[in-house]
């Protein structure tokens, strides 16, 4: 607020006044007295010396008004309270910013949650038990860029202490932003699907998010690995009051009451329990399960690290899972999957979304018209994937995406009008983060480009989330191994005269950063009338004039599901802001933004952050310079595969050296099968070199049959 007892006024002008509120505040006027000038919020300067009468949209205020508190602010109503956004920070942003907004807070896991995880779970181990598996999970975790299953119960708890907060940032974000685009009042999905390594991690957020009112009629959590993890979750659920189930008198049922074990069942709310948990006499609402469903249909599916078990794998595995999870969403349903943040978690994501929305044959489409998924249709004609494609299209495919000669010749039937694709009942659309169904301008489809030295350099798309480090991860990062950086990703102590023993956390942060990549997939409607909408926005948009509409620079059609998204943190530079964007138009963009083009539009872009969807235009839009040369990086791949089959070769040709040197066993030997042959313990290294060479091969020939 503007403090007026500490102005000055003098013959020669006006002195500096300390505290000026930017709300109001749009002139200052000096004449014989101190004069404030204000008006509703435009682009006129703030601070600039005028003259009363010297603008038309100055409203003058005299020192009295001000004094006796009848200036009112335009961002604030009669009673006092914002007009728009929960705090000052956001009353000053524009409708359109507001809404295309990220969910900005840190992120705080819920007390009691994490008191019982402390209490009931982490209390059961030694600290530097727990520190010494997380390290490892974490060098595992660098060499293999996959998350896995949980195979032991310290592993269990280590993953709970380590990834399970990280995890719940990511998951809690993408919800927002789901319940953002749906709107919170039609956000309430009936039938839910958690599918995850860890303690039902997706339910928890989405119980936290909507809150102890939230009672759907089908709550399942799938989780894969270790069977103790199962009871884990039943332990965090059981704390949340919408996990409660209710009496058939509608009161709230008790027997989910934890018993720690050999205690009688009397313990009091006031009393903290401490120590293992009998999980067998906990019942929550949430059903806990080890399989994934083959047939039921649900309205959200939540999926952590599930498309993709195995690098080897890619992409046939992703290909498998996103068509099985497709199948099990119901209409008008969501799939939120939430991957890791780095090269392959990006490629995972753009692999399932190629697949989804299969862009290459849609060469000419613009804008974010719901696609129809073929194989979840309930036309049994058109159960296989056929598209609008024509023999000029197949040429641009990608190799893994080719058509089978008999498919082909269903397309052709399909251009005469023999299949009608108008009669598919099953659209499917991604929700976020992309704001076109256009070919992603980042994916190379080979996560194996990145690990190249010219590779290094190729941009992905990933986010970032904060979330308050809860007292049980402070706990973790206490030590030698984990309080301070490792040397290398592999080193698994932190850096010598950084790190300390004991209980030593030397510049320790209060918060950690969940980096990951995500999609939203939402499946439209199958009644008629919807089909019907979109067979007419497909005719609508391929149209020269829509054609023209989605170019570089284009906010599309003016919703949120269409506007540009920021993909890198803004480059704030004196009198002006610049960041790249997807854009409607397919390709990555570059916006600047400077003060001259508008006041209010450069306030904006000075607070936003990545991951915002931006609305309000910019003074110059060019396509960005990011290029990828693909025949470069075809060739570096051939040239990796050639070395990686002439080291085989030349294994193989080692082996079977190894195995001719071998002696045949001798008739008078006191060894008559040979197996200590000349009591030559190296001849036995050698042998067991060769049957795991031929134990590894079959392996891999039978996971190959496999997928």
């Amino acid at each position: 607020m503007f403090n007026i007892t500490r102005y000055a006024t003098s013959l020669g002008g006006l002195r500096q006044i300390s505290t000026v509120r930017k709300e109001f505040l749009k002139r200052i006027v000096v004449d014989d007295e101190l004069i404030i000038a204000k008006g509703i919020p435009s682009e006129q300067t703030f601070g600039k010396l005028v003259r009363d009468g010297d603008s038309e949209n100055v409203t003058v205020i005299t020192k009295e008004e001000s004094m006796n508190g009848s200036i009112k602010s335009p961002y604030r109503n009669s009673s006092g309270t914002l007009i728009s956004g929960s705090n000052a920070k956001e009353a000053r942003l524009q409708p359109e910013t507001l809404l295309g907004k990220a969910f900005p807070e840190q992120i705080k896991l819920n007390s009691i949650i994490e008191k019982t995880i402390r209490d009931n779970i982490l209390s059961l181990h030694i600290p530097a038990n727990l520190r010494r598996v997380a390290a490892n999970y974490f060098i595992e975790l660098k060499k293999t860029s996959l998350h896995r299953p949980a195979k032991t119960i310290l592993e269990v708890d280590a993953h709970i202490a380590s990834i399970f907060v990280q995890n719940y940032a990511s998951i809690y974000q993408c919800l927002t932003e789901l319940q953002q685009r749906v709107g919170k009042k039609h956000f309430s999905p009936n039938r839910v699907l958690d599918v995850g390594f860890g303690p039902a991690t997706g339910i928890v957020a989405l119980n936290d998010l909507l809150g102890q009112d939230y009672r759907p009629e089908l709550k399942e959590a799938v989780i894969i690995g270790e069977r103790e993890m199962q009871n884990r979750a039943k332990i965090i659920l059981s704390r949340q009051l919408n996990e409660v189930p209710i009496t058939k008198e509608g009161s709230v049922s008790s027997s989910n009451k934890m018993d720690s074990v050999g205690k009688s069942d009397d313990i009091s709310d006031e009393k903290d329990m401490v120590g293992e948990v009998m999980t067998d006499k906990i019942n929550i609402v949430t059903r806990i399960k080890d399989s994934i469903p083959g047939s039921k249909q649900y309205d959200l599916i939540i999926l952590t690290h599930q498309l993709l078990k195995s690098e080897q794998h890619f992409p046939v595995q992703i290909d498998h899972n996103i068509e099985h999870y497709l199948n099990l969403l119901a209409p008008g349903g969501h799939i939120i999957i939430v991957e890791r943040g780095n090269p392959l978690g990006f490629e995972s994501i753009a692999r399932a979304r190629q697949v989804i929305i299969r862009p290459e044959n849609y060469l000419d489409e613009y804008g974010k018209i719901p696609r129809p998924w073929l194989r979840g249709s309930s036309n049994k004609i058109n159960r296989i994937n056929l598209l609008s494609v024509n023999r000029e299209t197949e040429a641009a495919l990608d190799e893994e995406l080719q058509f089978e000669p008999e498919i082909l010749d269903a397309i052709e039937k399909m251009n005469k009008k023999e299949v009608d694709l108008k009669d598919i009942d099953y659209h499917v659309s991604i929700l976020a983060p992309y704001p076109h169904h256009r070919k992603c301008p980042l994916q190379t489809g080979k996560p194996t480009y990145y690990s190249f030295k010219e590779g290094k350099r190729l941009k992905f798309l990933n986010f970032q989330k904060a979330i308050e480090r809860p007292k049980f991860g402070i706990e973790l990062k206490k030590g030698k191994i984990l309080a301070a950086p490792w040397e290398n990703p592999t080193a698994g102590i932190g850096l010598p005269g950084i790190a300390k023993g004991g209980s030593g956390r030397a510049n320790g942060r209060s918060f950690e950063v969940a980096n990951y990549s995500y999609m939203i997939i939402e499946r439209s409607l199958n009644d008629k009338e919807t089909i019907n909408k979109i067979n007419q926005l497909r005719e609508k948009h391929n149209t020269a004039e829509m054609k023209e509409k989605y170019q570089v620079g284009s906010t599309g059609n003016g919703t949120p599901n269409e506007w540009p998204r920021i993909i890198s943190p803004p480059s704030k530079v004196k009198g002006h802001v610049t960041f790249d964007v997807f854009g409607p138009s397919g390709e990555i963009e570059k916006w600047t933004i400077p003060k001259s083009f508008s006041k209010e539009v450069y306030h904006d872009a000075r607070k936003a952050m990545k991951g915002d969807l931006w609305a309000l235009d910019a003074k110059t839009k060019i396509k960005s310079m990011n290029t990828f040369n693909v025949s470069k990086f075809e060739a570096l791949e051939k040239s990796r595969i050639k070395e990686l089959k002439k080291e085989k070769k030349m294994r193989e040709r080692e082996l079977i050296e190894t195995q001719n040197t071998i002696s045949e066993p001798d008739e008078f030997s006191s060894d008559p099968h040979g197996l200590f042959i000349n009591n030559d313990v190296n001849t036995i290294r050698k042998l067991s070199e060769i049957y795991d060479h031929n134990f590894s091969k079959s392996n891999k020939e039978k996971r190959k049959k496999r997928y």
